[in-house]
């Protein structure tokens, strides 16, 4: 019984590369075609054994660059009988970095693909932790560039909690998120998220046009306002803020019915996303008639999501509004295929966005019962543990209390007082005592006004309010 093995390397190392040096562990040593490559091209290394003994291929071989010092070695192995199929890179220079399409392959002939790039350096106080894929500006039509970056940010050298603990202080509004992308997170990956929003295509575009759609409907509706906290570093790991209030942010406005979106109020919504924000879309009639706004203007961002035939599927325990013991159970991620520990071939940048309901226990609540929020995660929690990407990810946020995204982590969290609100215009934010940022349905005081005290899993021991913060009206009280 004959075994193959064919993979196709794509050279993004911005140098030539020449295919040589191939070792056997078992069967013939690979071949190669062609035997060397510029940059953007490929070279396919084929092992194959037709014994009937020792009939598997395991091996490794070398792409470098003699001039440079560029070099990447390739191990494979395909077993006879039993094991796993996979290739991965063994060992390379200083930055260079590779995606793989899979972790492990099966059946027989295996194409396998590998990219290889110059890695961009994740640094932090001077130290480089390590190295990620770079993304580039064109990242859809470059096969699995967004797969490649999504993977290689998972690396707990490089998912440091240094690079936190460095964006603490900041003096901006909003907070620019930290980095696990060596610097490319609010550069050139919002730029790939922006040009998507802009022109209708890429592998992100199905759910960015969802968020466009329910940010600013085209007809009458009116458009949704972005509010972000205006927060002060106070000390502390993990780190307080006093929240002063609110900023708004007027993403769009319309021109004869036809949405006209701010490029700069866009892009910052794109980086809070991308860097973990919490958002909360306010529906709850509530909410909007406590400010004089009608119950017409409530549109459930929630039930959007459940309706609107994107890729979905349950997440049946989350930490958002509740308590340790009682998990919120209304949750639904974007995307359904995101089931292991691996992004998959062909995937764009979002692959974790979390939607749910701030009043648990109700998959299908009532209208104008409850709001709506929606955080990307560092990684879908599948499993009775929830996997280890995102037990990591947790793991982490638990020592600084930073949201983690699966690019980076920011302080604008429902835990902290800080949430980021989408909200119909006319809806204004006001900071108050107990609550300490502006209640909502699901983050209101609980007791008997004005004995209140805040959620339980509110930490008021990192959010502070200043002086002369007016009290929580009973309004605003379950």
């Amino acid at each position: 019984m004959s075994r193959t093995i064919n993979i196709a390397v794509t050279n993004w190392s911005g140098v030539s590369l020449s295919a040589g040096d191939a070792k056997s562990q078992e069967g013939p040593a690979a071949t190669f075609s062609p035997s060397s490559t510029p940059n953007g091209g490929s070279i396919t290394a084929t092992a194959y054994n037709n014994s009937l003994f020792n009939g598997g291929n395991k091996g490794t071989f070398v792409l470098s660059n003699s001039s440079t010092g560029a070099s990447y070695t390739i191990f494979y192995t395909h077993p006879q009988t039993t094991g796993a199929s996979y290739i991965s890179l063994q060992s390379a220079s200083t930055g260079g970095v590779a995606g793989i399409g899979q972790p492990t392959y099966s059946g027989d002939p295996i194409n396998a693909t590998m990219n290889v790039y110059a890695g961009v350096p994740v640094q932090t106080g001077g130290t480089t932790l390590g190295y990620v894929t770079p993304l580039f500006e064109n990242a859809y039509t470059v096969s699995n560039n967004c797969q490649d970056l999504a993977n290689s940010v998972f690396n707990s050298a490089t998912r440091s909690g240094a690079l936190i603990e460095a964006a603490f202080n900041q003096s901006t509004t909003p907070y620019m998120p930290a980095d696990f992308t060596g610097g490319q997170l609010a550069t050139t990956l919002v730029d790939v998220l922006y040009n998507c929003f802009t022109s209708g295509s890429g592998a992100d575009w199905p759910i960015l046009k969802f968020l466009a759609d329910y940010i600013a409907p085209i007809g009458t509706a009116a458009p949704m306002t972005m509010w972000v906290p205006l927060i002060s570093y106070q000390g502390g790991n993990p780190s307080i803020y006093q929240i002063s209030g609110y900023q708004s942010f007027e993403l769009v406005q319309y021109n004869g019915g036809t949405p006209v979106w701010n490029p700069a109020e866009v892009r910052t919504f794109l980086t809070l996303l991308a860097g973990g924000a919490h958002f909360v879309a306010v529906s709850a009639y509530d909410d909007l008639t406590s400010q004089g706004i009608a119950t017409s203007a409530s549109r459930a961002l929630y039930t959007a999501f459940q309706n609107s035939g994107l890729s979905q599927r349950e997440d049946f325990a989350n930490s958002h509004y509740c308590n340790a013991i009682l998990y919120n159970n209304t949750g639904y991620y974007y995307l359904s295929n995101i089931t292991q520990q691996w992004a998959p071939p062909g995937c764009g940048l979002i692959l974790s966005l979390l939607f749910g309901s701030t009043i648990n226990d109700n998959r299908n609540p009532p209208a104008g019962s409850f709001n709506t929020f929606m955080q990307l995660e560092g990684w879908p929690a599948s499993g009775v543990t929830g996997g280890d990407r995102h037990s990591a990810d947790y793991d982490a946020y638990k020592q600084t209390l930073w949201n983690t995204a699966t690019y980076g982590a920011c302080p604008y969290s429902e835990k902290r007082a800080t949430t980021v609100f989408l909200a119909p215009q006319g809806w204004t934010p006001t900071i108050y005592q107990t609550t300490l940022m502006m209640p909502y349905v699901g983050a209101y005081a609980s007791g008997t006004y004005p004995n209140g005290e805040p959620q339980s899993w509110l930490n008021t021991e990192v959010a502070t309010v200043p002086a002369g913060t007016p009290p929580l009206p009973s309004t605003y009280y379950t």
